[in-house]
């Protein structure tokens, strides 16, 4: 007996209802990647310093790596800027030194200067119509200025500069009492410096990490009046280098509290924007004697 054809046109749609083998076949749906959110940092230039105060000569190291993390983990750019004591022949000959820009990563540059360079940038009077403050062109800037301690020949102009001081310590109390020392220090020359403590190892339990900092915090809150913020925990890699066979992001290093803006002194003070006016023009004219743009 034939089939009418609205007999059969229910026929199909209940047979689809049934089963997918009598569905039509449909067009594959396209899955987006899904990746990880960029974190946008809220300011336009932030002067940083990591120090490692029980281990002399580990600075410079240690400034590189963390510069190297945080691009990997928000949208800025960093400028390691060296205070480097042996070239302070070459910039006290008649002819001035030009200080050479050196990129470590497409994100990431480095400048050499003498103490005495140092001095000449940040002595002088900045131009009154440039202002930092607000983010320029939509990046935000990390100046992690690289020095040992224990070069006290600029330690009073160096402070001047500083937004923060990272204190990259071990969970110990030796470390922890180099780490209190270098505070007192920078404290007495400058109260606007908001000092963070990050440790170098972690230990067996969070919970102890976290006990650790709040007693260190108590005895600084007590006896200078300091309320260090806390970064968590972020290892060093283990050869001399910051951006080669680097161990993996910790989970319990909070970058986030780093690139804050909660805490931060603005509008810039004259030091901070001559300094950073004078950055600008160096990186400028390196890239007009290369012929490159970024």
């Amino acid at each position: 007996m034939p089939i009418n054809p609205d007999g059969e046109k229910k026929l199909k749609r209940g047979l689809a209802d049934i089963s997918p083998l009598f569905r039509a076949p449909e067009p594959p749906v396209k899955i987006s990647a899904q990746t990880q959110p960029v974190f946008h940092p809220h300011f336009g230039v932030q002067f940083i310093a990591v120090c490692v105060p029980d281990h002399e000569g580990d600075a410079f190291l240690a400034n590189a790596y963390l510069a190297s993390r945080m691009i990997r983990e928000a949208e800025l750019f960093a400028s390691l800027v060296s205070i480097t004591p042996h070239l302070e022949a070459a910039s006290s000959k008649l002819e001035p030194r030009i200080p050479a820009v050196e990129f470590l990563d497409s994100r990431i540059s480095r400048i050499r200067l003498s103490h005495r360079e140092l001095w000449s940038l940040i002595d002088n009077r900045p131009h009154p119509a440039f202002s930092p403050a607000s983010k320029e062109n939509g990046d935000s800037r990390l100046v992690l200025i690289e020095f040992e301690p224990g070069q006290f020949r600029s330690l009073a102009r160096i402070s001047l500069l500083l937004d923060r001081v990272i204190l990259f310590v071990e969970p110990e109390v030796e470390s922890l009492r180099e780490a209190y020392r270098l505070m007192k220090i920078f404290w007495g020359l400058n109260r606007e410096i908001e000092f963070m403590l990050l440790f170098r190892t972690r230990l067996t339990e969070e919970k102890k990490e976290v006990l650790l900092f709040e007693r260190f915090s108590l005895i600084t809150s007590r006896f200078l009046g300091i309320s260090p913020g806390w970064l968590g925990e972020l290892a060093l890699p283990e050869r001399n280098d910051a951006f080669e066979n680097a161990p993996e992001a910790s989970s319990n290093f909070n970058f986030r509290t780093l690139l804050s803006s909660e805490g931060l002194h603005r509008p810039l003070s004259p030091e901070k924007i001559r300094f950073w006016e004078e950055l600008q023009k160096m990186s400028s004219s390196y890239f007009s004697a290369e012929g490159v743009c970024r």
